[in-house]
């Protein structure tokens, strides 16, 4: 599962779906500089978030997670 999502929301949800015992292992810190890699970010919207969010924020505006949990008896 991903998405842009609180984490909260995100255990959350993976708790609704049936999953147990959901913990989050690592947090990463990414910023405008990661998104570069990515083809969902073509270069003019790049550009404009380096323009209206302020440097000091630009590399901390998101947070990769990891996950582990465990498949409810009800899924298996």
């Amino acid at each position: 599962m991903a998405g842009a999502l609180t984490e909260r929301a995100f255990v959350d949800r993976m708790t609704k779906t049936g999953f147990c015992d959901v913990a989050v292992l690592e947090r990463t810190t990414y910023g405008i500089t990661e998104l570069e890699a990515e083809p969902l970010f073509p270069r003019d919207l790049l550009a404009t978030m380096r323009r209206l969010i302020p440097a000091p924020v630009q590399e901390r505006i998101g947070v990769r997670i990891v996950v582990t949990a465990q498949k409810s008896s009800d899924l298996q």
